[in-house]
């Protein structure tokens, strides 16, 4: 049994610069896992970002737009945090400090920049996670229970039912529920190469036709136009996964919305380049993206929405535009290295004492 104190010890061990950078899961040791998933990332962090800026224009064409994204984002984030995941014994440590300490950080920047700034009620402070901030407590939650997932004979499986059953539940608190909807996408990334050497060796038929690009594009139209369908008839509230079920169809939108989200992330994973390019950089440094931008989200959607009412296709421009300003800025290292200071700091205002 490991003492209290001997806890923090090690913690310290780690500084937040050694793996913020790559925030989703353990180091990359190659060059084209590093460029290939940080593409990834970087495409989920700017779908996020123009996810966020959108939402305060309520039209049918915004509704639609949003809805699609709110699908199709935070699956690839989860897939790539649990590729990255292991299992071993140094692991719970490094989950606290690169996800549990900047949920608890920014969590209070939040609440006091929601209650003195805007002039928001911000609920419960933890119980309630400020905007977008449940992420990390969720993703602190799969990390730490990824052991037990790992004894389940069909853990896929397993996680796609608790993502439906989670639904008939009232419970939003710290982002309980979206842990249990996004958790498939999660063990997809973790299990990824197991299931693709499995098909490759037993059902080569199979493997052949999913790496055919024809097959591919063939795939990636019919979801995508399912994925239409669903996003501009369904509320977006049944998307957002966060309430309990009110009606009966509602679980079956939920199930397609939740398989469609791993089938798009898998077929960009299979056609997204391995090349650096201006993407990689937002997805090596997304984490500063996540956790900064939400500062800005309330005043610049605000503001755009209401100058540019009633013009949809402008405002959806304008935000297209903004977004990519956005994450560019806040994905350079000196962001980044801003962020690394700040969970340092406050690790060892709050922790410190404890390694005595």
């Amino acid at each position: 049994m490991i003492e209290f104190n001997g806890i923090f010890k090690h913690l310290n061990d780690f500084k937040a610069k050694d793996y913020f950078q790559i925030y989703c899961g353990g180091f990359i040791s190659s060059n084209y896992r590093i460029n290939k998933f940080d593409n990834l990332r970087g495409i989920a962090i700017l779908l996020i970002v123009l996810g966020h800026y959108i939402y305060l224009m309520e039209t049918p064409g915004i509704n639609t737009i949003h809805n699609f994204l709110y699908i199709i984002h935070l699956p690839i984030f989860f897939f790539v945090a649990g590729y990255f995941s292991k299992i071993d014994i140094g692991q719970p440590l490094k989950n606290f400090k690169r996800l549990f300490i900047p949920f608890v950080e920014f969590c209070i920047l939040y609440f006091l920049f929601g209650t003195y700034v805007l002039g928001v009620d911000q609920g419960r402070l933890f119980i309630d996670p400020g905007y977008g901030l449940w992420f990390l407590i969720s993703l602190f939650t799969m990390k730490m229970i990824l052991p037990v997932i790992d004894k389940l004979k069909f853990p896929l499986l397993t996680a796609f039912v608790l993502s439906l059953c989670i639904g008939f539940i009232d419970c939003n608190i710290l982002g309980i529920s979206r842990t249990f909807i996004f958790l498939p996408a999660f063990v997809l990334g973790f299990y990824y190469n197991s299931y693709r050497d499995y098909f490759a060796n037993n059902h080569q038929r199979i493997y052949n036709v999913l790496k055919n690009k024809t097959s591919i594009i063939i795939i990636l139209i019919f979801t995508i136009v399912i994925l239409l369908f669903i996003s501009y008839n369904v509320p977006f509230e049944w998307v957002t996964f966060r309430s309990p079920y009110t009606r009966n169809l509602e679980i079956i939108t939920r199930a397609v919305c939740i398989l469609l989200g791993m089938v798009f992330t898998l077929i960009l994973n299979s056609v997204v380049s391995n090349n650096y390019s201006i993407i990689t950089k937002f997805g090596e440094n997304s984490l500063a993206v996540y956790v900064f931008h939400i500062f800005t989200v309330e005043h610049m959607a605000t503001a755009f929405a209401n100058i540019l009412a009633g013009h949809e296709a402008i405002f959806f421009v304008y935000m297209c535009l903004i977004s990519f300003a956005m994450v560019y800025i806040l994905s350079r290292d000196i962001v980044t290295d801003i962020l690394n200071k700040m969970i340092d700091a406050f690790y060892n205002l709050f922790f410190m004492p404890f390694d005595n």
